[in-house]
């Protein structure tokens, strides 16, 4: 697969208009990177045996959970008046005067019953939630995994990535947005990662730890919430 050249710059340059036009209300996209079909979301049993051993999710262990094959696009609630703000130090989605904390059980039922998120399912009929958040005026669509009824993971991906579709990936556009999210958790946090890997920066809480990691195969870049 070939791919025209791209500036390295481009990405960085769309992460500052995303920022200005998320600040301002102005939004260009209103969709997340999950696919249409719900088999695009499934959790396949050795990830889940990996997860199940303590290892962190990453674009690379989720690879068959995320949009790998980057279909099309699904619109999820939106808060225009109140957006709900992420918060990586406390682990907590925020979204108006109700919390969704990924170290804590979350009436998630009750929270799509007033369409502050939206209640999904795979094509196994796993139950998982999505709603669309901010991190400093960048947007976000937040997939919440669950486990036995507690939350598993969040997975965060960037939704004006210019990376829309295979037409438009390359490494260099995936190592941009990497370093862009990294540097997102960073400034929000204050401090530099506790863990450096080839693909993925750690930052620990008392309430678990946010991974950013990418997935060279899929050319995708996502920030992931893991409690403890």
């Amino acid at each position: 697969m070939s791919h025209a050249p791209i500036r390295r710059t481009s990405i960085w340059y769309l992460g500052e208009a995303a920022r200005q036009k998320g600040c301002d209300g102005q939004h260009t996209r209103s969709a997340s990177l999950l696919a249409s079909k719900p088999s695009s979301t499934r959790t396949s049993s050795w990830m889940r045996r990996s997860l199940s051993h303590g290892a962190a999710p990453t674009a690379a262990n989720c690879a068959p959970m995320i949009a790998k094959n980057r279909m099309s696009m699904e619109k999820g609630p939106i808060m225009r008046d109140n957006k709900p703000m992420i918060n990586f130090i406390e682990g907590r989605i925020n979204i108006g005067e109700r919390n969704i904390l990924a170290a804590c059980d979350n009436d998630l039922k009750a929270l799509a019953e007033e369409d502050l998120i939206e209640k999904r399912e795979t094509d196994r009929g796993e139950p998982y939630y999505y709603l669309e958040a901010e991190a400093n005026c960048m947007r976000f669509g937040v997939v919440i995994s669950l486990r036995e009824r507690k939350i598993e993971w969040l997975r965060l991906h960037w939704l004006d990535s210019p990376m829309k579709g295979w037409d438009d990936v390359s490494e260099n556009l995936m190592m941009d947005e990497y370093r862009l999210l990294s540097d997102l958790v960073k400034k929000q946090v204050g401090a530099p990662p506790d863990n450096r890997r080839t693909a993925t920066r750690t930052w620990r809480f008392k309430w678990g730890q946010v991974n950013v990691s990418y997935e060279p195969r899929s050319f995708q870049a996502d920030i992931f919430m893991k409690p403890r």
